[in-house]
């Protein structure tokens, strides 16, 4: 709601949420240019913080499950390097956004990589890479909680209510879990 060129911002963070006003704020932003609020695009970054929300559970609840240890030396699967793979493309890219101020293109190309790359692509083989257990479920999520972090550090300065309790949870089932899974 607005009143005459007044943005009622507390009834936005009720209906939206702080992080997904935040992100859409930060992903519209150009530099020069006004900024054009709409509330279906808080409504899509709400979508993609639940969706952050939903895949740290899974991963978590994943954790609880894998092994405690390998019993063999990591075979990486196909879908294990390409995430991996695109991840540190992903880093790369996002460095040199940030170093010149291109927070918006970094903030964009870090939801294209989590929504499209992560949550709707690796989980879902991770899911069946996980049920022929052994070792290899247990490297599958310890790729989906290294991925994972990155992922929360990145999203951090945009979104930083959500990653940083997604992020204590996920340092502490790993912790817990085994020594092997615990982002540094």
């Amino acid at each position: 709601k607005s009143r005459g060129n007044v943005i009622d911002t507390e009834e936005i963070m009720k209906q939206y949420g702080t992080d997904a006003v935040r992100f859409t704020l930060a992903i519209l932003a150009a530099p020069g240019n006004d900024i054009p609020l709409a509330p279906e695009r808080m409504a899509g970054y709400r979508a993609f913080a639940n969706k952050i929300w939903n895949a740290g559970r899974f991963i978590i609840r994943e954790i609880a499950e894998a092994p405690t240890s390998p019993q063999a030396p990591p075979e990486w699967t196909l879908a294990d390097s390409w995430i991996w793979a695109r991840l540190q493309l992903l880093v790369r890219d996002v460095e040199r956004l940030f170093l010149s101020y291109q927070y918006g293109e970094a903030g964009r190309q870090i939801y294209e990589f989590f929504w499209g790359e992560f949550a709707d692509w690796y989980l879902e083989i991770a899911k069946l890479q996980i049920k022929e257990g052994g070792s290899k479920a247990f490297y599958t999520v310890r790729t989906m909680v290294q991925v994972m972090d990155m992922c929360l550090r990145m999203l951090h300065p945009f979104i930083p209510y959500i990653t940083e309790e997604l992020w204590g949870h996920l340092k502490a089932a790993s912790q817990d879990h085994s020594e092997h899974l615990a982002p540094k």
